[in-house]
């Protein structure tokens, strides 16, 4: 990303991410991906709600917002538990 956006000729991907794409390696990470997580969740019932200020939108774009929103989470759940069981036995 450039300062005012993507960079001409940058190619991005946009594929669901993966598990163990996201990896947490120190506590300040760890408390970052737990702000993350929780402002996710608030989109995630905004969106549930109807309230997300996306009423323009078609219904199966914001399904795709709402799906692409819980794989994040998920992901970010699963680094965050990946640093807890390594931090458990060290």
């Amino acid at each position: 990303m450039g300062k005012r956006g993507p960079s001409p000729g940058a190619k991005y991907s946009r594929r669901a991410p993966a598990a163990g794409d996201i990896v947490i390696s120190n506590n300040r990470q760890l408390v970052h991906a737990q702000h993350f997580c929780d402002r996710l969740d608030a989109v995630l019932v905004q969106i549930e709600r109807g309230d997300y200020p996306a009423d323009l939108l078609a219904p199966q774009v914001l399904d795709k917002l709402h799906q692409y929103t819980e794989a994040v989470q998920h992901s970010i759940i699963e680094g965050i538990e990946r640093f807890y069981d390594k931090n458990r036995y060290e």
